[in-house]
């Protein structure tokens, strides 16, 4: 007899032992065979007393006939699966049905009619299940878990800036966009948050650029992990304490626990090849620099259809991985003509507004006019904050040190929308 996709989805999950993904895929009962189903009401009962998935020699007791399911692909492969042949069963349903309704004496096409909106408003239930809730069924857990921080928030990321940190960073399944003009220091910024999630968080981080070379990565990370000049590193001028502060920043790389792995776009990868990437690294953190200039497969694309299919894209992979992604991406020409009160806003974004609608964080880098100080600063506006707030805040742009850190601490002075 043929194994089932509810049979191996099962023994995968209790195999792989990820809690937060048996409850993110939010299965039910209705997907399963009656025999599967049985085995699953057992497994979400276990689940439900003892906070965990049950081990896979457990599951084997309890169901002997699961010792000799074999699962070699993760867990999600089978759910699909599970959920295909649940549709295909559906479907199935609606052909009998109309066949049998219409067979009846004094039935009309409106019950056949009736009889196919009642089962597809089933698939739809289904189909979109991680995307629905319940007030009264989920709100209490959801809300409690929350202000008690009991389940935590696996992979989260930070910016290394407490105005944004203290938030509660970036979780997963977040875009932020980090958006400014050409040659605004976009790139610092991205690289100074990967070294960020690298060094206090360890992550694995993957960074890919699409327009800077990967020695010229290199260059930027390490002295900024170093703090020593970068220019005086490209032109190999440091003087001899510099230069051994410069080597133990180097030598510190290889007891990391955390690393940044960096893939050199050349302007010609799609977005589907970084995600790749990054899940194959296991990273938790995908940082994309120059978002603007990803490449699509459909190659009849113009760049702005390009950008915005792009960022769904991003944002379908960044939710399936239950990654964190930091973006960059342009301001267009009339962000450049707003002066003193009128801030350029997220309509100001170039190539797309997909870019502010589906981003979760929005951070605008400005340079403030008449600044005395301006060389030595940035000001960072927070366009749109994952619950609506706006606000700003100032950071070094100190290339001596190579010092991004926010210039003053505490906790951010907010404005909800």
């Amino acid at each position: 007899m043929a194994i089932s996709f509810g049979s191996r989805a099962l023994v995968k999950l209790c195999e792989e032992q990820d809690l937060k993904g048996w409850f993110r895929k939010k299965l039910n009962v209705d997907l399963f065979n009656p025999t599967d189903a049985a085995t699953f009401t057992w497994v979400q009962e276990f689940v439900s007393k003892y906070h965990k998935l049950p081990d896979i020699e457990t599951l084997g007791k309890k169901f002997p006939a699961l010792k000799s399911v074999e699962a070699v692909e993760p867990a999600s492969y089978y759910v699909d699966g599970l959920e295909t042949a649940w549709l295909h069963s559906q479907l199935n349903r609606i052909g009998v049905g109309i066949n049998d309704i219409m067979g009846q004496p004094g039935k009309t096409c409106d019950d056949a009619f009736n009889h196919v909106h009642k089962i597809m408003g089933e698939v739809y239930a289904q189909k979109y299940r991680t995307n629905l809730t319940s007030l009264k069924e989920d709100a209490k857990k959801l809300m409690l878990a929350e202000y008690h921080n009991v389940e935590g928030v696996e992979n989260q990321a930070i910016f290394g800036w407490d105005y944004l940190d203290s938030q509660g960073g970036a979780e997963p399944g977040d875009i932020v966009s980090i958006i400014g003009r050409p040659q605004a220091g976009k790139s610092f910024l991205s690289i100074y948050i990967a070294m960020e999630n690298m060094l206090t968080k360890k992550h694995k981080v993957l960074v890919a650029s699409m327009e800077m070379a990967t020695k010229i990565m290199f260059q930027r990370a390490t002295a900024m992990m170093a703090g020593t000049n970068l220019t005086q590193l490209k032109l190999k001028q440091y003087a001899t304490p510099t230069y051994k502060k410069y080597r133990e920043g180097l030598e510190c790389l290889s007891s990391l626990e955390g690393d940044i792995i960096v893939m050199n776009g050349n302007l010609a990868v799609d977005v589907e090849s970084i995600y790749e990437v990054a899940e194959h690294y296991e990273c938790q953190s995908v940082v994309i620099d120059g978002a603007y200039l990803c490449r699509h497969k459909n190659s009849r694309l113009d760049r702005f259809q390009r950008a915005a299919e792009n960022c769904e894209i991003m944002k379908r992979y960044t939710e399936d991985l239950g990654v964190v992604t930091f973006s960059s991406w342009q301001f267009n020409r009339e962000a450049a003509k707003k002066k003193g009160q009128e801030k350029a806003g997220l309509e100001d974004i170039g190539y797309t507004d997909a870019i502010g609608q589906i981003s979760s964080i929005v951070l605008g880098m400005f340079q403030e006019d008449g600044n005395v100080d301006s060389i030595a600063t940035k000001k960072i506006r927070v366009m749109k904050g994952r619950g609506g707030e706006v606000g700003e805040f100032d950071i070094h742009w100190d290339f001596d040190k190579m010092n991004f850190a926010q210039i003053s601490n505490g906790i951010p002075d907010t404005q909800d929308l």
